[in-house]
């Protein structure tokens, strides 16, 4: 998605005591500081209902140098998140923020009893950032009840025949229940990734709920650096986090500046064994497309001149997700998923896909899609920018392998996925002699290399293992998970000395 032309913002350094006390001891511990230029207008965003004293509790929280007073800070920052005087908006921002800040489940216990508290359907995604969290299981479903009695109380779950009401019927639209009403194909200027040239150092921005934003700062061979973003009245970003000890100086950032001659781009500054190295940092999307890689025996299931007529409804009617201009097929989030009308065992899988910006919602409501080879492995599609790879993130075979490799490009940017897949083997009565293999590319970085998916893909590994495989050939679908999810160029091949 092209960008509007940068503009240029003044450059403000924060002036909280714990800052300077840092910049001026900088040998001895240090705090991030980072500001990044607007890039593009916010107009999906409203700025933030905030309270001047509570950013600052925040601030202090998110870039105390001291452990100690980290902790001191963020507990007295969730206390104060009870206070009545707060208007709904900005106990939903500030109580996002404190999810970006607690380390521990007993301040998270603490943020999920303020969230049920909240009579607002939006609270419902700030009680669901906390139902994977294996030590909250009883807070979280015990908040869940408490809010839905707060937002509907005595509402009914089910009809008179005893068939369960969608919560979006009874809450109403709200990210949680209704995401893709939150997705939007505008940028908010700061998220994406950022990096230097050279490949020494790149920053994640990544946007949360309520005009909340965390980023991490990835250096080469160290582990991720965690920040969290502040929108500031005057249109910047200002980024904070902890800091650390370190033994030789490598790798250490020291500050960031930003340049005010209007580029797209902000500075940062290395330590390397004592000697100060600015680094610029650009934008450097992960995102890549191959189109030549389309061989002439492929079969093409959609371009700019196909439409959707290779693909059908599960019931096998046309297909009815959006037509957009260039070949660009959306989900319509109430038309099903949609399956090939061309049958497949053995294939080269070739797709291009891109995610929505989703302000609002989290997890699995954000980006949520799949790839379906042989309507039956599913090569996971969700919005995962930012996070580490796990069993059910983007690029995954659902609850069966998890990436080898962090290949995931912002929302908004066109990416690339890519599968050789071979089917199941069966012998003449139908056994199953040998299962499922896949090799997988994302934006050409390989994440998957001749694995083997022993089972069916499904909401979880112990019901996969359950399912039995199905015999070549079968078509490919793309699901519908709720999400508004673009789609491009997808085609099958033969898969080479198959």
């Amino acid at each position: 998605l092209p960008l509007p032309p940068p503009t240029s913002v003044p450059v403000r350094f924060p002036t909280h005591d714990f800052a300077g006390k840092v910049c001026r001891h900088w040998h001895h511990c240090l705090t991030f500081f980072l500001l990044l230029l607007v890039l593009s207008p916010r107009s999906f965003s409203a700025e933030p209902a905030s309270d001047p004293a509570l950013t600052a509790l925040a601030q202090k929280a998110a870039g105390e140098s001291s452990p100690a007073a980290r902790a001191k800070a963020r507990g007295e920052f969730i206390s104060a998140l009870r206070s009545p005087e707060l208007s709904i908006d900005a106990r939903l921002h500030h109580a996002w923020t404190a999810v970006l800040l607690a380390e521990t489940d007993d301040e998270r216990r603490a943020i999920l009893k303020i969230a049920a508290a909240i009579p607002d359907a939006r609270a419902r995604m700030l009680v669901a950032a906390f139902r994977d969290y294996p030590y909250l299981r009883k807070d979280y479903a015990s908040a869940d009840k408490a809010l839905a009695q707060l937002l509907a109380p005595g509402a009914a779950t089910t009809d008179a025949k005893g068939k369960r009401i969608p919560p979006r019927e009874i809450f109403g639209p709200n990210p949680f229940d209704t995401p893709a009403l939150f997705d939007k194909w505008e940028h908010d200027g700061f998220s994406g990734r950022w990096a230097d040239k050279d490949g020494l150092l790149a920053v994640e921005v990544v946007l949360y709920p309520q005009n909340n934003y965390k980023a991490r700062v990835l250096r080469r061979g160290d582990t991720p650096l965690p920040l969290v973003g502040f929108a500031q009245p005057d249109g910047s970003l200002l980024l904070l986090g902890p800091g650390e000890r370190i033994s030789d100086g490598r790798n250490w950032i020291v500050s960031a500046r930003l340049p005010a001659d209007g580029r797209s781009a902000f500075s940062i500054q290395l330590n390397t064994y004592g000697t100060s190295l600015p680094l610029a940092l650009d934008r450097a999307p992960l995102g890549k497309v191959f189109p030549e890689k389309r061989p002439a025996d492929a079969v093409v299931l959609l371009d700019a001149t196909t439409g959707l007529r290779h693909f059908r409804q599960a019931n096998g009617s046309d297909a009815r997700w959006l037509e957009l201009p260039g070949g660009v097929i959306e989900i319509d989030p109430v038309a099903g998923s949609i399956f090939s009308r061309r049958e497949f065992g053995d294939a080269r899988i070739y797709l291009e896909f891109r995610h929505a910006l989703n302000p609002g919602s989290l997890g699995a409501r954000r980006g949520n899609s799949g790839v379906y080879v042989m309507n039956t492995y599913e090569v996971q599609l969700v919005d995962s920018f930012g996070e580490e790879p796990d069993e059910v993130s983007e690029g995954a075979v659902y609850h069966i392998a998890i990436p080898a490799a962090y290949a995931v490009g912002a929302p908004l940017e066109w990416q690339s996925m890519e599968i050789e897949f071979r089917a199941p083997r069966f012998d003449a009565a139908g056994n199953k002699t040998a299962g499922a293999r896949m090799t997988v590319w994302q934006n050409g970085i390989k994440i998957h290399d001749d694995i083997e998916v022993p089972n069916p893909t499904a909401a979880s590994a112990a019901t996969g293992r359950k399912l039995k495989d199905k015999q070549p050939p079968q078509p490919l679908m793309l699901q519908n998970h709720g999400n508004r999810v673009q789609f491009r160029n997808i085609w099958v091949a033969p898969l080479p000395g198959s």
